[in-house]
């Protein structure tokens, strides 16, 4: 499995998570909402390809 490229820098809306919530993607490294209620140790994309090598249906987000 290859890793993603990491973004250059945090989306918009990656700054509006707070603080205490913001995490890096344990695949990529990008900044995402990683700990409280919604978070998830993997970016939307890594979950899909994950999800997807897997042989599951992509979770909704």
């Amino acid at each position: 499995m290859t890793t993603p490229e990491t973004p250059a820098r945090p989306s918009t809306a990656a700054r509006d998570i707070p603080s205490d919530q913001r995490g890096h993607c344990a695949i990529c490294s990008a900044l995402i909402q990683r700990y409280g209620p919604g978070g998830n140790p993997l970016c939307p994309s890594c979950l899909a390809r994950v999800e997807a090598a897997a042989g599951k249906k992509p979770t909704a987000r």
